[in-house]
């Protein structure tokens, strides 16, 4: 290796340390789907000078840095991915796991496609091991070009149903001219022409194969899963909700479907980053539950002065970053010297002595990792029981379901708006929220709580009982509810066709909640009426219930004809009143400009109608009090 570097100009040097790399395995996978192949590019190359030529350690974070600079990236932002060292890492680890499962283990891992078989070329090679495959490669492809494909073959394109396209070296076969001369450079000096005028199509395949690999650790098990799962779940169809796209907010229109992978990543990363939230949660419990008396009595006091002076809540955000944000950190960085020591004095003068304390997600497989398990599992379940608490106790007043007390509730809150509305600037609200932070801050107060319960049943029970019987025989009193179910009436259409022709019997053909007119939509478009044959099959509409015992016939057919503009009908004054269709030769119209037949005309018999008549019966329905499912044939 280093006599072939000399001959390249590159001085190898082996006295570097050996290290773990998986930082810069991290780096460049970032900057490679961050920034493309072509940074990833340089960062390697620089990576490898600054490690081959200058023994630099692989993974430290000067080496990295200098190389993300020479690679053309942002130093700060080089920095700040360098200092998180869990930031790619999960993505990272699963790639490597990928490419362990398909056997690869070692770099370089070179493919060479034939055409009836691959060659693997594993590991450092000599250039003569590599001119043996291609012309292994070439020898092959040039016979296979001689002969028709069969279909026994283990070519690459008896797979069609291969999803994605494997990175390979293929090189061109010779054409018949370079063939069949017979320079003085020989064989294995035209191998080495076909390979210089394949290196361009390799990294262009590469970088194809790179750029339709854009999700991390997308094994093909994962995307089969990922398929399988998205006809179950299907994404959400934003397009049909027409809303105009803003480009600014484009990360969030966007959106990746369900992903069984991508939520595990996920919920790693948020496991691990989750920890801070509670801690804070902890310290809060504990300040409330007046672990440390003082700690709690120096809250009092500062919502006192937040409820007495209002405008003191604008410096609240400010004075928490100052005090348990920036002095901590400076107290971090300059710690003082230890009670051991004689000297009692403590300057904050001179250079740093520590470094600064920064905020990491916790490791995978750590003691704080399974901890933030821990208290999400908790908090879950704790979500969960105050959610149906707190649906039990809200719900029942307010669905109705219990009408008297619900109506209770309203005009009380209907009261009370109208009330404040009028004079809430006349009430003393910081006497008010004083009196109620103090109030919640010393119920959690363990001598408090305990009093309330050991008194609860003595002192507090008979009054509620009390106040239960109040609300009771005020409510029996003052809310009624026993006004009878709201009445409607409702309608449906007994049809029947004429068979025979003009002269023919009428058959009853069914009930239907149209009258199936001639100008109709159905009628127009040849649909053929929709209801049911028997009038027993006939239900009330759903929620609503029979308010007599049975249907009644409409004698003012006349008046239902006018109020829905009926046309080319002829309707019945007498007998069963029936509103039939008008003849055919009857319902055209003349030409432009001359008289328009009527819309419809009174008659006493049925020689006159067409195909189609109708009659309309009514009944009364009433809402029901409890709602039920009347699944029913069809629906007047």
């Amino acid at each position: 290796m280093s006599a072939y570097g000399v001959g390249a100009g590159i001085n190898f040097k082996f006295g570097g340390m050996v290290a773990n790399t998986m930082d810069a395995h991290r780096l460049i996978q970032h900057y490679q789907e961050e920034m493309g192949p072509e940074t990833a590019d340089k960062l390697v190359n620089s990576l490898y000078a600054q490690y081959f030529t200058e023994e630099k350690h692989p993974s430290a974070p000067d080496t990295l840095l200098k190389g993300a600079m020479d690679a053309g990236i942002d130093q700060s932002k080089a920095e700040a991915f360098i200092g998180d060292e869990y930031e790619w890492l999960p993505e990272t680890k699963m790639l490597i796991r990928e490419q362990a499962s398909n056997g690869i283990d070692a770099v370089p891992y070179v493919v060479l496609e034939g055409k009836r078989r691959d060659f693997t070329l594993e590991g450092a090679k000599e250039v003569e091991e590599y001119l043996k495959e291609f012309e292994k490669v070439a020898k092959e492809t040039h016979a296979q070009s001689r002969q028709p494909p069969t279909m026994d073959e283990n070519t690459s394109d008896a797979f069609v149903n291969r999803d994605e396209p494997i990175p390979v070296i293929v090189p061109e076969a010779m054409s018949g001219s370079e063939a069949q001369s017979s320079d003085s450079k020989g064989k294995r000096e035209r191998v080495k022409n076909s390979m210089s005028s394949t290196s361009s199509k390799l990294k262009d395949k590469y970088q194809e194969h790179s750029a339709s690999n854009k999700e991390p650790g997308s094994s093909l098990q994962d995307r089969l899963f990922t398929k399988l799962l998205q006809q179950v779940i299907p994404a959400e169809e934003v397009e049909e909700l027409e809303v105009t796209q803003d480009i600014r907010s484009s990360k969030y229109i966007n959106r990746p479907s369900f992903s069984l992978p991508l939520m595990t990543n996920n919920f790693r990363r948020f496991n691990a980053r989750v920890g801070v939230v509670f801690v804070f949660q902890n310290r809060l419990e504990r300040l409330l539950t007046w672990r440390t008396p003082s700690h709690t009595l120096s809250l009092l006091a500062v919502c006192t002065f937040v409820c007495l002076d209002p405008y003191l809540f604008s410096v609240l955000p400010i004075a928490g970053a100052l005090f348990f944000v920036m002095i901590p950190a400076y107290l971090t960085r300059h710690p003082p010297p230890p009670q051991t020591l004689t000297h009692t004095s403590y300057s904050l003068k001179g250079p740093p002595l520590a470094p600064p304390r920064t905020i990491k997600p916790a490791a995978e497989m750590s003691k704080d990792f399974f901890r933030n398990m821990r208290d999400l599992q908790n908090c879950m379940d704790d979500f969960s029981t105050i959610h149906d608490l707190v649906v039990k106790i809200i719900t029942p007043p307010t669905n109705f379901s219990n009408e008297a007390l619900s109506s209770t509730l309203f005009i009380f809150l209907l009261v009370a708006t109208c009330i404040l509305f009028i004079a809430a600037h006349h009430l003393p609200w910081r006497l008010i929220a004083l009196i109620s932070c103090w109030t919640t801050i010393a119920l959690g107060h363990p001598s408090v709580q305990q009093f309330f319960i050991s008194n609860h049943d003595s002192h507090l029970a008979p009054h509620k009982r009390t106040a239960h019987s109040w609300l009771s025989a005020w409510i029996a009193r003052d809310i009624v509810l026993d006004a009878d179910p709201e009445m409607r009436e409702v309608e449906i259409f007994e049809l029947q066709r004429r068979k025979g022709g003009s002269r023919g019997e009428w058959e009853g053909w069914l009930f239907s909640p149209s009258p199936y007119d001639p100008l109709s939509p159905q009628r127009i478009s040849g649909d053929r009426p929709k209801g049911t044959r028997f009038f027993e099959d006939v239900q009330p509409p759903r929620g609503w219930e029979w308010g007599d015992k049975k249907w009644v016939l409409d004698l003012g057919s006349r008046e239902w004809v006018e109020e829905r503009m009926v046309q080319g009908v002829e309707v019945e004054i007498e007998g069963e009143r029936w509103v039939g269709d008008l003849a055919g030769e009857e319902t055209e119209m003349k030409e432009a400009g001359s008289i328009k037949l009527k819309d419809w005309e009174e008659g006493r018999g049925d020689a006159r109608m067409g195909e189609w008549r109708r009659r309309r019966w009514i009944r009364c329905v009433r809402r029901k009090i409890v709602g039920g499912d009347s699944g029913s044939a069809i629906t007047s």
